[in-house]
């Protein structure tokens, strides 16, 4: 059995940790990865061969069309809509009369329909945990629009942030029901952290019969690597980008919207198979009964989401890969953590919950910068080794990472410990991604794990830091 000693508690085998032994059959299905090391699976899953040649099978020996129509190909393809939908729906064990699917281009897409239909008045409020993505931050701008008031809440006792909130609206006079947006994701895609799914009951429970608190939760980072279950929590809104999961297709994701809730919003927009009919002359329309067609403007990519058929079919029990993608990340964790240069100051510094994780509070996420060994805070060397150095030299050795904030700059900057004040005062259009503040860099290096990844990976990456580190030491 192949062992790995790391500083647990004591020394555990890799199988002992969850590691998957099953993952060299399955990389088979990866032989593009050969001298390749890729570990930037938030930013995009990889697609099983496999799963290609099914979809290339299956497009190759039936006619789809555009379902706008009701032609055999027309009827080919919304029946294949229509079975993702309950598939979908499935597979997140979401109650089919409670939930219904929204097809988008993306988790970003599924976002900004819930921004832009949402009954904001000047008496809603909009919150967001302060580590989202820009996608959500973005919604910001509808609440704006319709005066409606904004912030952001901290891990800190979130619940008592909410209920000063309420407590505050309870005070108004209001005659309406007003409602209200909470959003949060399931994962930080920045640092791994993941967030409590309780919030979503938490948050459900401060409704009255004058507010109404809906949940907006962000899943795109969380469901390639763990499972969400949507008949323990019940947000409102769960917004999903398929090809983090599957890496093929890309260009489809979800918007899993509560029905009850989808009657609360308000449709701004309507265009191609959105409405039955429409007058050119004046302003008339008529909207289906069904709930996606209403926003689901213009032709679907429906040989993507035929794609996800075989994506599905070929993608690992969600346990495994939960399990196998800790245990990796444990390793790759103790090991940059142990890292010193030859004075003995530290190496690495590495943000997210690594200290204290577990299942519940880690995602497979490593973020972290290098330290220069010299560093003095007095602005001659800066405290991190520039991110542009770093990733240069693990290019050159065929290993895939991401740098920067990775579009998360409540998560970014809190972990780098910087004001966004700091970091206005530098961006611009044109900003590097190498831009320092404080002597810190604006952003960090994103290592994250999928299920094709192996010990190794984790050990060729090692391997590259451990000889970066040499090198400009």
């Amino acid at each position: 059995m192949l062992l790995l000693f790391i500083t647990l508690c004591s020394a555990v085998s890799l199988t002992e940790l969850g590691y998957w032994n099953g993952v060299k059959r399955v990389r088979r299905e990866f032989p593009y990865l050969e001298n390749n090391v890729y570990l930037d699976y938030t930013a995009s899953g990889l697609h099983q061969v496999s799963q290609l040649k099914d979809f290339y099978y299956d497009v190759s020996k039936k006619l789809y069309g555009n379902a706008h129509s009701i032609s055999p190909s027309s009827i080919n393809t919304d029946t294949v809509v229509k079975q993702m939908r309950k598939r979908i729906l499935k597979y997140f064990n979401a109650n089919p009369k409670e939930y219904d699917v929204i097809f988008t281009s993306g988790a970003t897409e599924a976002l900004k329909i819930v921004g832009e239909n949402f009954p904001f008045t000047p008496a809603s409020v909009f919150l967001y945990l302060l580590q989202n993505h820009n996608s959500v931050l973005g919604i910001r701008e509808y609440a704006s629009n319709a005066n409606a008031t904004w912030g952001y809440f901290t891990e800190e006792d979130p619940e008592q942030q909410w209920r000063s909130v309420l407590d505050k609206l309870n005070k108004l006079q209001t005659t309406n029901v007003t409602h209200h947006l909470i959003a949060f994701p399931g994962e930080d895609n920045f640092n791994g952290a993941k967030f409590p799914l309780d919030w979503i009951c938490k948050i459900n429970s401060l409704s009255n019969n004058k507010h109404k608190f809906h949940v907006l939760l962000d899943a795109a980072a969380l469901v390639p690597s763990a499972k969400l279950d949507l008949t323990k929590y019940h947000p409102d809104f769960v917004s999903i980008s398929f090809y983090k999961m599957f890496g093929f297709p890309t260009g489809v994701g979800c918007l899993i919207v509560k029905k009850e809730v989808a009657k609360e919003l308000k449709i701004s927009y309507f265009g191609g198979g959105t409405v039955v009919m429409a007058a050119a002359d004046r302003d008339w329309k008529v909207f289906p009964d069904y709930l996606p067609p209403k926003y689901e403007a213009g032709t679907l990519n429906f040989l993507g989401i035929l794609g996800l058929k075989h994506a599905f079919n070929h993608f690992p029990n969600i346990d495994i890969i939960h399990k196998h993608t800790y245990a990796l990340t444990r390793v790759l964790f103790t090991e940059l953590n142990k890292l010193t240069y030859s004075n003995g100051t530290k190496a690495i510094e590495i943000y997210g919950n690594h200290n204290h994780s577990t299942y519940e509070n880690q995602g497979p996420i490593v973020t972290f910068n290098i330290l220069n060994s010299k560093y003095k805070y007095n602005g001659v060397f800066p405290k991190h080794v520039p991110l542009l150095t770093v990733n240069e030299f693990l290019a050159k050795k065929n290993i895939h990472v991401r740098v920067g904030c990775t579009c998360n700059p409540g998560s970014c900057l809190n972990s780098l410990n910087v004001t966004s004040l700091a970091a206005a005062a530098v961006t611009n259009p044109n900003t590097p991604v190498d831009t320092t503040l404080e002597g810190k860099q604006y952003g960090a290096i994103r290592v994250s794990i999928g299920y094709p990844t192996t010990i190794g990976d984790i050990r060729k990456f090692i391997r590259a830091i451990k000889e970066f580190i040499k090198m400009v030491e």
